[in-house]
């Protein structure tokens, strides 16, 4: 029986990552261990990291606590458990290593030299990239640079990284595969079910006539969720709500920025939701302005369920923007300006006005007026609220969800995970 070790810095990267190609490594044939963080650093809270830590050993996954740090300049922290690592592959004797995130692909690359022991590297993201900063570029990229020449497999998701490190990286083997993979279909699904809407919508307090954008994923400044409470401070219409699902070390930085803006009874941070894909149904247009991205899931679910996205023109969302999704709407992610008028265009979508006033280099305050004018009476709304760029224009669900399926979907993704670990182990394809 083969022995395989997936190493990541935290145990939220296997709950979001790691699931499927656990399962799909045992259906191989294969012993599986698991090499992480469960106690600090994870984006979910830590009852859910225990559930899943409970979860993996009921499908007889060994656990392995070990206290890597995100953080890079943490060294004694991360020198410590590259000891306790290096111990555990000795010790194990696995036949392949799969490593990911920054901390974890080093590392877990490191303890393989010198060992029978394949080194695959996934990486999420590139952390030095076309508009990077430099100092990322003096910090990671010789980091990586070394690395690469231990690794047997490097798995890049995006296709800025994938080109690359066939170019500048000395891997063994680089291929491409488009992320983890979503259920396409329970996503379409959640977006056109209208009572999984209604209750969700009930939860959250939103009203009738109210638009809802939603944003999913971790409260940091690589999200950049700032510049959405910019852009809706200069949208200026009360009946637009705003959502973010997550947790994070920003939480309370946007709080305040909300109340600055006057925005605290429109923008809504209810922490880490399980149950995420009810918030398609709930949502309207879903925002993504991250600074940052390998390949964002979050993104790909929301295509899916139909919902117009608002996203930063940045590497990771372009492979899914230009992927054959419509009604995917891009703005420079420091521009507050352009990401209002991407909003009032996504939800103007097929009534032409906020969107051609956008094209045509009109302000966001005409473009809101446009709006406004364009909604006609399709939806009654308060007669207090003067302002309401959104009110019945809520626009229609997209049909993305056949693209997504062609490209991102559970089942093609798992086919290539399915074939790239049995050429890596040797086994008889």
């Amino acid at each position: 029986m083969r022995k395989v070790l997936i190493v990541t810095s935290v145990a939220s990267m296997i709950l979001q990552f790691n699931m499927d190609n656990i399962r799909l490594l045992q259906e191989l044939g294969c012993s599986v261990d698991v090499a992480c963080n469960f106690h600090d650093g994870n984006t979910c809270p830590q009852d859910e990291v225990d559930r899943l830590r409970s979860l993996l050993e009921q499908r007889h996954v060994g656990c392995h606590q070990i206290p890597f740090a995100r953080d890079i300049k943490k060294v004694r922290q991360n020198a410590a458990a590259a000891r306790l690592l290096s111990r555990l592959v000795k010790a194990g004797r696995y036949d392949m290593v799969h490593c990911q995130s920054p901390i974890g692909g080093l590392l877990g690359r490191f303890v393989c030299i010198g060992r029978h022991t394949k080194a695959v590297y996934t990486v999420h993201g590139f952390h030095f990239y076309k508009g990077a900063p430099k100092k990322n570029w003096l910090l990671y990229f010789p980091v990586e640079w070394a690395c690469s020449w231990f690794t047997d497999t490097l798995i890049a998701i995006n296709r800025e990284d994938y080109l690359f490190a066939k170019k500048h990286l000395h891997a063994k083997g680089t291929v491409y595969i488009p992320g983890v993979g979503i259920d396409t279909e329970r996503f379409r699904q959640a977006g056109m079910d209208e009572s999984v809407r209604a209750k969700a919508r009930q939860q959250f307090g939103i009203k009738e006539h109210e638009v809802l954008l939603l944003s999913v994923g971790e409260l940091s400044i690589r999200k950049n969720h700032k510049v959405i409470l910019d852009a809706l401070s200069r949208i200026g219409a009360p009946n637009i709500r705003y959502l973010i699902a997550g947790i994070g070390g920003q939480g309370e930085a946007l709080r305040v920025d909300a109340a600055a803006r006057g925005l605290s009874d429109r923008v809504a941070l209810p922490g880490y939701l399980p149950d995420v894909w009810t918030l398609y149904a709930a949502a309207d247009v879903f925002v993504f302005p991250s600074l940052q991205e390998g390949l964002p899931v979050a993104l790909i679910e929301a295509a899916a369920a139909g919902l117009p996205c608002v996203v930063s023109d940045i590497r990771g969302n372009r492979d899914i923007v230009h992927s054959g999704l419509s009604d995917c709407f891009t703005a420079p992610f420091d521009d507050a300006e352009a990401f209002a008028g991407q909003i009032l265009a996504a939800l103007s979508r097929g009534k032409g006005s906020a969107k051609d006033s956008v094209a045509a280099g009109g302000n966001v305050e005409n473009a809101g007026a446009k709006t406004g004018a364009a909604a006609g009476t399709d939806r009654e709304c308060h007669e207090t609220e003067s302002v309401q760029p959104g009110c019945a224009a809520i626009p229609p669900r997209t049909g993305n969800a056949a693209a997504v399926r062609k490209q991102f979907d559970r089942a093609v993704i798992r086919k290539k995970m399915n074939l790239l670990y049995q050429r890596i182990l040797g086994m008889n394809l």
